[in-house]
């Protein structure tokens, strides 16, 4: 297999990201400022990534403005799976609540991988979830597949496919209309390369020295857990 991309998409704002609220796994209409994202998201994906050939994309309506554009966008027929697979992390009796209830994101419950919500998943479930899914799905093709999902299963599936720890959130992924192209070939370990970073909604480029240093500056007191992706 030769170099192909991976492509991780963010979503757009939702109603509950005006309020601040931790949205996890409950289905939320956008925005109309979503909405017009939406547009402006596609669009830019597809214009700098070359030789899209399939998309894999949350089955949930807050991606579903995004996916119609990509669609309507693509100069040729674009295969998409629609999956609950790739769904936000659930947060269980925690969905559709303040942040600041849960301290911020150093709460226990994002800095330990095995710690959830009741009736929610930890980090090391959504990861069970969601990475092998797409590692099958890149490691059968030798074109580029754009992975369409939210905020934590995107910061936790680039964090397992870089080889960082399960448990870095990185502010990066908590702006919508994110999204990263990593490379793979066949001499890259751990599975992919950092290619390029950009956030539509800033217009702005973003460098893997960029995306950590933000992780520093808001990271500064770091959670005592120092577990590894699997």
């Amino acid at each position: 297999m030769g170099l192909n991309y991976l492509v991780i998409m963010n979503d757009v704002e939702t109603e509950l990201d005006k309020g601040g609220l931790l949205i996890g796994a409950r289905e939320v209409p956008v925005t109309q400022q979503g909405m017009r994202d939406s547009v402006k998201f596609a669009r830019h994906v597809l214009a700098n990534v070359e030789n899209v050939g399939q998309v894999l994309s949350s089955d949930s309506a807050r991606v579903s403005r995004i996916l119609h554009y990509l669609r309507l966008e693509f100069k040729h027929p674009l295969r998409v799976r629609e999956t609950d697979v790739l769904r936000e992390r659930d947060f269980g009796v925690l969905n559709g609540t303040s942040i600041k209830l849960l301290r911020g994101f150093q709460s226990d419950l994002f800095q330990h991988t095995r710690i959830c919500a009741e009736n929610g998943e930890s980090v090391s479930q959504c990861a069970a979830r969601v990475v092998p899914f797409i590692k099958e799905a890149v490691s059968s093709r030798d074109d580029n597949i754009v992975m369409l999902s939210h905020p934590m299963a995107c910061n936790i599936t680039f964090n397992s496919l870089l080889g960082r720890k399960l448990t870095d959130i990185y502010p990066f992924w908590l702006k919508k209309g994110s999204y990263v192209v990593l490379s793979r070939g066949d001499d890259l370990s751990p599975w992919f390369g950092f290619e390029t970073a950009f956030n539509v909604i800033e217009d702005k480029e973003y460098s893997v020295d960029e995306i950590q240093d933000e992780f520093d500056t808001i990271n500064n007191l770091s959670s005592p857990s120092q577990e590894t992706n699997s």
